[in-house]
């Protein structure tokens, strides 16, 4: 499987539904009241508090070409919140959004592969390891998995906040949550969403003391079987390049189509 525009362009979309979803679900829970989403560019910045780390911008410039005042509404949409501009830029999109924004003053700041596999592929989605149980969608207890979500992505040592994002991300009505169980306690989670037939695999979680028995690996076989029912005839994710979720996901066939690259501009 490679990159190409149109498939670029398909992930990229989904990227922007899916973080507008993020915002409706914050906002309409009262966990982010404030919560906001601007459509921009063809893409969409969101703000869900100051600091957040839901908080940026995807999807600009993938069906068309983007406007330099378009940029700047998008700076000023930040600067009215007291935070630094940010942006996800894909490789493939249009060469003008690459232009405004070094000319702007845009910098990188971090970079993140996207990962995708054919579900026409091989339907081998990996055995289940020995000792393991993974809940699905209604047998899931959300406060479970929020737990899980907020420990796992921080050395089982989350904060107030930690628990925070963990709970507004736990909201989504439209996403499939997943739990691992190892030896009947929770050890890891996971959330699948499918949007015209793509499907997105993310808050993959697993706490420290469970590491190293399969556990990523069996929430990504069940979310897979879970697309393939839904059907999906592909399915994404993103992971910190070199990471070990990388190669969890390259082992059950996920292959690198692009780093995104998310940009800062200057100032605080």
């Amino acid at each position: 499987m490679h990159a190409d525009s149109a498939l670029a362009a398909r992930i990229e979309s989904s990227g922007v539904r899916d973080m507008e979803s993020y915002v409706v679900a914050a906002r309409d829970s009262g966990v982010y009241p404030d919560a906001a989403f601007f459509k921009v560019g063809g893409g969409v910045a969101t703000w869900f508090s100051a600091h957040n780390l839901l908080n940026g911008s995807i999807g600009l410039g993938m069906t068309r070409h983007v406007e330099l005042e378009e940029v700047v509404a998008l700076e000023a949409f930040y600067r009215e919140r007291g935070l630094r501009p940010v942006l996800d830029l894909c490789p493939l999109a249009d060469p003008s959004l690459t232009r405004w924004v070094t000319e702007r003053g845009f910098a990188p700041i971090s970079y993140e592969n996207v990962l995708a596999r054919r579900m026409d592929d091989a339907n081998d989605f990996a055995a289940q390891a020995a000792g393991l149980e993974v809940l699905v969608g209604e047998a899931v207890d959300r406060r479970v998995w929020l737990d899980l979500e907020a420990r796992g992505f921080t050395e089982d040592q989350p904060t107030e906040e930690d628990y925070r994002v963990a709970n507004a991300t736990s909201r989504r009505e439209d996403a499939t949550r997943v739990v691992v169980m190892a030896d009947d306690v929770p050890a890891g989670a996971g959330m699948l969403t499918v949007d015209a037939g793509l499907g997105h695999l993310n808050g993959d979680s697993t706490l420290p003391a469970f590491r190293g028995r399969g556990v990523q690996q069996a929430a990504i076989a069940a979310r897979l079987r879970c697309a393939r029912e839904a059907g999906a005839d592909v399915v994404y994710v993103e992971t910190a390049p070199g990471s070990g979720s990388q190669r969890n996901m390259e082992r059950m066939g996920f292959r690198v189509l692009y780093t995104r690259v998310t940009l800062a501009a200057h100032g605080s």
